[in-house]
C-alpha cells in the first residue's frame, strides 16, 4: 500500500483540561474526563505510519499536560515517525511545574510548542522567557502578529525547535445553542463554512476524521443526554453518519477519504461560515 503523504495530524491524549473556556474547538467546557495510555495506543500509530508521512503530527487535549504519560507519547511518535515535527499545544499553565516536558521535546526534534494563551498571562510569557535565558541556548525571538501566532522562540541550533506564543480571547463556537440545546448552524455554503474552518485532521479512538469536531460532537451529545433525543440524531445526521478512516480499510477508501482533506464536505455545513 502506498503511503499517503499530509501536511499535519493531531491526536487527542488528554480529554479533560484544567480550563473550561466557553465556545472551546474541542468541547473541553463540558465534563470530558481521562487520557489516552501509550501501550494501547502504540500498535495503532505504527500501522498509521506505514500508511500516512505527516510533515506535523499534533499532541493536544484538552489540556495534554494532563497526561502521566506524555513522555511515552513524544518518544512513541518520535520512533515510528522519525522525520515529523512534534508539535505539542499546551495553554500553558501547567508547563512551569512540567518544564522537563521542553527539553524532552527538544531532545525529540524536529519539534514545537505551541502555547496558547486564553488572557493575558504574563506570568507564562515570563517563564518562557525565564527558560530561554537559564538554558543558556541561543534563542532567536520574532514578533509575529499572525491569526494563529504573536511571537515565537526559535532555537538557533542544528536541531529544529522552537517555542510559539497565540494571545486569545476568542473562539470560532462551532455550534449553536450549549449544554442540552447543542444544534449545528446549517450553513447555506459549505464552501464559506470550509474557509473559515480551522480544524485538521485528528486520529481518534484508532480512526482518522476530517476534523475534531465530528466524533468529539458525538462523545459530547452523549454527556448531555441529548444523543438520546431523534430530533437531535436528525440534525445532526451528517456528523453522527461521517465514518472514520480506519488503518485496516482498503486502498480505494483511503484515496477517498484524503481527496476530500482539503476540499468542503457537506457536514461543513454544521459549522458557522461567518466570525
Amino acid at each position: 500500500m502506498k503511503k499517503f503523504k499530509i501536511s499535519y495530524i493531531e491526536t487527542m491524549v488528554s480529554y479533560q483540561c484544567n480550563l473550561s473556556c466557553i465556545g472551546c474547538s474541542n468541547f473541553c467546557d463540558y465534563p470530558h474526563k481521562g487520557y489516552e495510555n501509550w501501550e494501547t495506543n502504540e500498535a495503532n500509530i505504527e500501522q498509521w505510519a506505514k500508511i500516512i508521512e505527516p510533515e506535523v503530527f499534533g499532541i493536544m487535549g484538552g489540556e495534554p499536560l494532563l497526561n502521566p504519560e506524555l513522555e511515552k507519547w513524544i518518544y512513541g511518535i518520535r520512533k515510528y515517525f522519525p522525520k515529523t515535527t512534534i508539535l505539542l499545544m499546551t495553554n500553558g499553565t501547567l508547563l512551569k511545574n512540567n518544564s522537563y516536558i521542553i527539553d524532552v521535546l527538544l531532545n525529540n526534534s524536529p519539534s514545537s510548542i505551541f502555547i496558547t494563551l486564553q488572557r493575558e498571562r504574563e506570568d507564562i510569557n515570563n517563564f518562557v522567557e525565564q527558560y530561554i535565558n537559564e538554558s543558556k541556548k541561543r534563542f532567536i525571538r520574532k514578533e509575529i502578529y499572525q491569526p494563529l501566532l504573536d511571537k515565537e522562540y526559535i532555537l538557533l541550533d542544528k536541531r529544529k525547535f522552537s517555542i510559539q506564543i497565540h494571545e486569545t480571547d476568542k473562539f470560532i463556537k462551532r455550534y449553536r445553542g450549549y449544554g442540552i440545546n447543542i444544534y449545528p448552524y446549517n450553513s447555506c455554503s459549505q464552501e464559506e463554512a470550509y474557509e473559515l474552518c480551522i480544524d485538521r485532521p485528528i486520529l481518534y479512538k484508532h480512526q482518522l476524521y476530517r476534523c475534531g469536531k465530528i466524533p468529539l460532537l458525538k462523545e459530547t451529545l452523549k454527556l448531555t443526554g441529548q444523543i438520546l433525543d431523534r430530533e437531535t440524531n436528525n440534525i445532526w445526521k451528517e456528523c453522527l453518519d461521517y465514518r472514520g478512516l480506519k488503518c485496516i480499510d482498503n486502498e480505494s477508501l483511503m484515496e477517498e477519504f484524503f481527496s476530500k482533506l482539503h476540499v468542503s464536505e457537506s457536514v461543513c455545513k454544521t459549522c458557522p461560515s461567518k466570525k
